[in-house]
């Protein structure tokens, strides 16, 4: 028959509380280890708390990595809050020369593979959601209108070398911005055209007389 663990930790942990009474009312005590303090800059970070939105931009950005590792030409990507504009970017990199052909079907492949839900919005919000209220148990007082205000700002963009393209998660409609400080594309040269020729002189049919 098989003796339970629990019995056994019953047994073994009073023994073990004694043993451990003796030993520190015999002993003298340990000195304090003066180790290598942390730096002011850590000590600093260490005593931020990290919040469930930081908690869930860096599962978003952990996703959208994910899947521009399996797609050449990609080199990363990010999730970022944009003060600027109140809205949530998940942005691709792409080390290519920008074309609008290009950039566009790297989004929809990006947003698409990432968001499989978007033809149905009620279930991405839920989705959407859950990178951020995974954690912990349920709060009563946590919004109903979390995965809906989600939805409302999230963006997906990707840049090339030259520009970018960038479409919210329901709509088909895709919006450029082209880059002239970086362009990756020459703009067109005129042919060259050959100096005009004057025509030649009219010949002198004036007879001698």
């Amino acid at each position: 028959m098989r003796f339970p663990l629990y019995a056994a930790l019953a047994l073994l942990i009073p023994a073990y509380a004694h043993a451990q009474s003796l030993q520190f009312d015999t002993a003298p005590a340990a000195p304090i280890s003066s180790g290598p303090q942390a730096p002011d800059g850590i000590k600093w970070l260490q005593n931020k708390p990290m919040t469930v939105f930081d908690l869930g931009m860096m599962e978003l950005t952990q996703t959208a990595n994910q899947l521009a590792e399996s797609v050449s030409g990609l080199r990363g990507a990010v999730a970022e809050l944009q003060d600027n504009s109140n809205t949530i970017a998940i942005s691709f990199y792409a080390g290519l020369p920008y074309t609008t052909d290009v950039c566009k079907s790297t989004l929809r492949q990006m947003r698409d593979g990432m968001f499989a839900q978007r033809g149905n919005p009620e279930r991405l919000a839920r989705e959407l959601s859950s990178y951020f209220i995974s954690y912990g148990p349920t709060d009563p007082t946590r919004p109903s209108t979390i995965g809906a205000e989600l939805l409302q700002m999230m963006r997906v963009a990707v840049y090339m070398q030259g520009g970018m393209c960038e479409a919210n998660l329901t709509d088909d409609a895709i919006t450029e911005q082209r880059d002239a400080t970086s362009a990756a594309e020459a703009p067109p040269v005129a042919p060259p055209t050959a100096p005009p020729v004057a025509p030649p002189a009219a010949p002198n049919r004036t007879r001698a007389r």
